[in-house]
């Protein structure tokens, strides 16, 4: 909805900065307590980086492309709206690159199929019992949890790996994960990154949903009043709510209402709390903004010997290629028959160094990228799909002052909240916690006595 056609509805009682999957988790769950809810969305739609396009008979996700089973928040909210039968199994063979071959791991028999796999000697195999520990640690990495994880939070994933690991599992193992999964190499991320992609992978099942990522947020977003093209600038919280000033193309305004989620990247919600306090303000803006390029390749012919839905790239095998997905493989409809569609991850540096090469130049790096693993790519490709966007990333000691951050935190904000993926390892589901999180404490400020109870694993709230 724009904002001449917003002036229509109801008078909101609570304002949403940002409608990605932490605002829209918000606003859904504060609609649900009762009160009246508009999201204000500085893009053309919401979702953020939950975004698809449709060519030529192909599905592209181009954003976000992992829906594991684990994404207990937002699958939960998605079964809530009616989503349960959009939801498809992805193929669930795993890749992983070594001397320029894809080696397959089956991820219905991981035990078995590792012992088996091609791309690690046998003694690096052995040496992977050294990860036990950190698959136990990895409880701590998730949304409720995420405080206590804190303690590890001391050097960078390369520096404990250092220590830890053979060079073997460092250089295969851990580069393909932290490069395939999170498009940055070990030395640019805490220990506690790696926690939590155990935790987030670890006995999950690939999923998908039938028409895409942007399906989910296009779904929700329906249920609820969202207010596209309208960017948020300032955010003060005040004795008996709080004051948002937003702009559009027809203006700005100031706008008074009870409470407020800012549901925006960390850097641009340290702009826009402007009253925050300088602790949070520099933690907030600590957290980096990585450039991210997103392509889509469009196969008139699916690669005949390649299995895997996803396969890791470690840096020994490539300087800038992390990953290769098989969407072809995520469910039906993806690509037409017989066809192939490949998205590629790859990494933030070499993202941001590229981030304005013009496409055609872009397209012939990938080519000469993903030619020796998947070869014939150049010559049976349909038609490329280049996606420039920006994906959070936290810094060594960011998880170890969150205690500090949620004390603060709880001292200071009553009626205006934070939420967002920066709250926890980054990803979809953490952003939704986060938004339920944030959704809650506001709630328990607003709430009063004598209003009907909301039955769900949520809150109490008001209902009007």
């Amino acid at each position: 909805m724009t904002a001449d056609e917003q002036s229509t509805k109801h008078e909101p009682d609570v304002l949403v900065a940002g409608g990605g999957p932490a605002g829209l988790a918000a606003a859904y769950r504060l609609q649900q307590a009762g009160y009246r809810v508009r999201v204000l969305e500085a893009g053309a739609r919401a979702g953020s980086k939950m975004s698809v396009r449709r060519r030529d008979g192909f599905l592209l996700d181009t954003g976000a492309i992992f829906l594991p089973s684990t994404y207990n928040h937002l699958l939960g909210i998605a079964r809530e709206i009616g989503l349960e039968d959009h939801l498809v199994e992805g193929g669930f063979t795993f890749g992983l690159t070594a001397q320029g071959r894809i080696h397959h791991l089956d991820g219905t028999r991981p035990v078995r199929s590792f012992t088996r796999l091609g791309a690690m000697s046998a003694r690096a195999k052995l040496g992977c019992a050294r990860l036990a520990p950190e698959a136990v640690r990895a409880r701590m990495a998730t949304p409720d949890r995420i405080s206590e994880a804190g303690r590890f939070d001391t050097e960078t994933l390369a520096a404990w790996a250092e220590r830890t690991l053979t060079p073997e599992v460092r250089e295969r193992l851990i580069s393909a994960a932290l490069r395939g999964i999170f498009a940055v190499e070990p030395d640019q991320v805490s220990r506690v990154e790696f926690l939590g992609i155990l935790a987030l992978f670890k006995g999950a099942r690939l999923l998908a949903f039938r028409d895409g990522m942007a399906h989910y947020p296009d779904h929700l977003a329906r249920r609820l009043d969202v207010v596209t093209g309208a960017e948020v600038v300032e955010v003060i919280q005040t004795a008996d709510g709080a004051e948002v000033t937003w702009r559009t193309e027809g203006g700005e305004r100031t706008e008074r209402v009870r409470g407020c989620i800012v549901a925006l990247p960390a850097q641009i919600a340290a702009s826009v709390r402007s009253d925050v306090d300088p602790w949070r303000a520099r933690w907030l803006s600590g957290v980096r903004r990585g450039k991210v390029i997103t392509p889509n390749i469009a196969l008139g012919r699916a690669p005949a010997d390649l299995r895997a839905a996803y396969t890791m790239v470690p840096r020994v095998e490539h300087p800038f290629l992390g990953g290769i997905g098989c969407d072809h493989f995520k469910g039906p409809g993806r690509a037409p028959e017989g066809k192939g569609l490949l998205t590629l991850t790859l990494t933030t540096d070499w993202c941001a160094a590229h981030f304005d090469d013009d496409d055609d130049d872009l397209t012939q790096a990938l080519f000469g990228a993903v030619e020796p693993f998947v070869p014939g790519t150049g010559d049976h490709t349909e038609f490329v799909e280049i996606t420039r966007w920006e994906q959070q990333y936290n810094p060594v000691g960011h998880y170890a002052q969150m205690p500090e951050f949620h004390a603060r935190t709880s001292r200071a904000d009553r009626t205006v909240h934070l939420a967002g993926e920066y709250l926890a390892t980054p990803n979809l589901n953490t952003a939704t916690a986060s938004g339920e999180a944030a959704a809650a404490a506001l709630a328990r400020a607003l709430r009063t006595p004598g209003r009907r109870n909301v039955q769900n694993n949520f809150v109490t709230g008001d209902r009007t």
